[in-house]
């Protein structure tokens, strides 16, 4: 696999490529988000054998959970951002935030906007 490059992003597959198998995931997880909107259950044969193709085991799995293993095998065709790694050590610890810090101090700062 070679990789593209675009700007600041890039991806190991060939743009023709990984636009192609974008789509074609994209519809199978239409057809499933359809059949989970319609509350069905029963997957029609095409699309068993799609998702099978896919190294998918559908009869063992809800549509929901079929839908979640779209969006993992979609993850490996998005655009990546490359990560810069530092060459020399970090003179401090990377800041943590603590959540409900972080709500606390949206929910005061609305309050003081008035928009709370």
């Amino acid at each position: 696999m070679e990789s593209e490059r675009q700007g600041e992003f890039y991806s190991p597959y060939p743009e023709e490529e990984r636009r192609k198998q974008l789509r074609r995931l994209d519809d199978i997880l239409e057809a499933l988000e359809q059949l989970n909107l319609n509350e069905q259950s029963e997957l029609t044969p095409e699309l068993k054998r799609i998702l099978e193709s896919h190294g998918l085991k559908p009869e063992k799995a809800t549509i929901t959970q079929l839908i979640e293993e779209i969006w993992k095998l979609q993850e490996k065709y998005m655009l990546q951002i490359p990560v810069e790694r530092r060459k020399s050590q970090r003179r401090r610890p990377p800041r943590t935030f603590r959540l409900e810090v972080v709500i606390d101090s949206a929910i005061a700062r609305l309050k003081r906007e008035g928009r709370l």
